[in-house]
């Protein structure tokens, strides 16, 4: 588990199979996006609603990236039909999401437990360090909590 005050260290690959690492994005703020799974309601609605507003948040020094379970050609596919400009980081080995504690049990059909991603944004300041997570997320009007949450540090 990632620990408070350190900056974190990841590096993976994205949805074009490029390496992507965490620290190439010292100097900017991130808001690192964890979702469930591709091409669904709720996650499509999040997507969507990051890209309609995504000059905004790049306006103000704010890069965003996806983060899901899903391989990378499903990131792809996600990215071409919705038109979506951010990266996504294929997470398929569980490896970023269990470090920063986002990969949980949840209770699906009859109550069966079953790990799972859980709809998370952590908010990752220029230094690399974790400022705080949004855990509510509004798929409806995400990048509009996330520039509410970062107006203290930003503004």
């Amino acid at each position: 588990m990632q620990k408070a005050h350190e900056p974190i260290h990841y590096s993976g690959i994205d949805q074009n199979r490029k390496p992507i690492n965490l620290e190439d994005y010292r100097g900017r703020w991130v808001a690192l996006f964890f979702y469930p799974k591709d091409q669904t309601p709720g996650c499509t609605k999040q997507a969507c609603n990051l890209r309609e507003n995504y000059e905004d948040l790049q306006r103000v020094g704010i890069d965003v990236i996806g983060v899901s379970l899903d391989t990378p050609e499903s990131h792809k596919e996600f990215e071409e039909k919705y038109n979506l400009p951010f990266r996504m980081i294929s997470d398929h080995d569980r490896r970023l999401s269990t470090s920063l504690g986002v990969f949980k049990w949840h209770f699906g059909f009859h109550f069966f437990p079953y790990k799972w991603i859980k709809r998370t944004t952590v908010l990752i300041d220029p230094n690399g360090v974790e400022v705080g997570r949004i855990e509510h997320v509004d798929v409806n009007n995400h990048s509009r909590q996330i520039l509410e949450f970062l107006k203290p540090y930003i503004a």
